[in-house]
């Protein structure tokens, strides 16, 4: 039997891994934008053809919103920071509240962290992501690499 050439579907996944995850470090949060701009133009290009095909009123829609997910990508993404980070000082608040009665030190601690992680959420949102982001493409790279080591 003849040995198939080219890379495997195991390498290529490997190398996607790699790939991604390297993109994730780099551009770390500003993938956000790059993904709704992405998104935001098939969803006008689906307006388009839905436009094109006699729905006109429909095509419009979808189009209208396809150019608000692109201009409005990072404001809405702004707003859902804020409000996770509100979520997080009010949970910690409650929690706090409720475990200073008994008096459990971990507890406290836990509570107070996540009121901190609430503030730091809201007052520099970008930075957690990029954060965020960074770790995911240090694990995609690792498990890329892994996944490449344990095919072979």
């Amino acid at each position: 039997m003849a040995k198939k050439s080219g890379l495997s579907n195991d390498t290529l996944n490997a190398l996607l891994y790699i790939a991604v995850g390297m993109l994730l470090c780099i551009f770390r949060a500003g993938v956000l934008n790059l993904a709704l701009t992405i998104i935001g133009v098939l969803i006008i290009v689906a307006g388009v053809i839905k436009a094109v095909s006699n729905a006109v009123l429909e095509g419009v829609i979808t189009a209208i919103v396809g150019i608000a997910l692109i201009l409005g990508g990072w404001l809405f993404l702004n707003v859902i920071l804020i409000v996770a980070g509100i979520v997080l000082i009010l949970n910690g608040g409650s929690e706090i509240l409720k475990v200073i009665k008994g008096k459990n030190l971990t507890k406290v601690i836990a509570s107070i962290l996540t009121i901190a992680l609430g503030v730091l959420i809201i007052v520099s949102g970008w930075v957690m992501l990029d954060w965020l982001f960074l770790i995911l493409g240090v694990i995609f790279i690792v498990n890329g690499v892994l996944f490449a080591l344990g095919k072979k």
